[in-house]
């Protein structure tokens, strides 16, 4: 859900428009639905994808804190205005789900509600983020280096327990082993 370049400011359109290729719909119908008919027009071609099936959405990252991400799973409401909701283009009824991830509490709490929410814990065991470290650090049969052994303590401890920053920190030494590697045969 981070942002890129070119997208428009309205995130709403946004995000259903980085849906609907991953349902293989065509980039032009994209458009077309987007000029002629705008939001409304993309979650209707978004609702007529997902009908009828199971589905699963997972929305990595939202960070974005403006009200139109508020309630995004919700049920529609009887106003002029449901059709431009994402809860729209989401049908019901035959187990689609949708995962929202984000650091923002409030933010998550407004787009799934309290009763959906799922807070994520640290990890209290520090030698199962050295394990993902140490994984993503020889996650193609590398050599695990000696001198990170000597740092695991340092390592474990700006991990804070979380398995996202274990793995991050280790495919960053992964790339560091391989450019010295390249750099000392070069």
């Amino acid at each position: 859900m981070s942002k890129q370049p070119g997208d428009n400011q309205d995130y709403r359109k946004e995000t259903v428009k980085r849906i609907l290729p991953c349902l293989d719909v065509e980039e032009e119908m994209i458009k077309s639905n987007n000029k002629r008919h705008g939001l409304e027009g993309l979650l209707y071609t978004l609702q007529l994808q997902l009908i009828g099936k199971r589905y699963l959405i997972v929305l990595d990252d939202v960070w974005i804190t403006e009200d139109e991400y508020k309630n995004f799973c919700s049920s529609i409401v009887d106003d002029e205005k449901c059709s431009e909701s994402h809860a729209y283009g989401l049908p019901r009824g035959l187990g689609g789900t949708v995962i929202v991830t984000s650091r923002a509490d409030e933010l998550a709490k407004g787009i799934v509600g309290e009763e959906n929410l799922h807070r994520l814990e640290q990890i209290s065991d520090p030698e199962s983020c050295w394990k993902i470290f140490k994984d993503s650090v020889h996650s193609d049969g590398e050599q695990f280096s000696r001198q990170l052994e000597t740092q695991k303590d340092k390592i474990t401890e700006k991990c804070a327990g979380l398995p996202l920053a274990a793995k991050m920190m280790g495919q960053i030494a992964h790339e560091k082993l391989l450019s010295n590697e390249t750099t000392k045969c070069g």
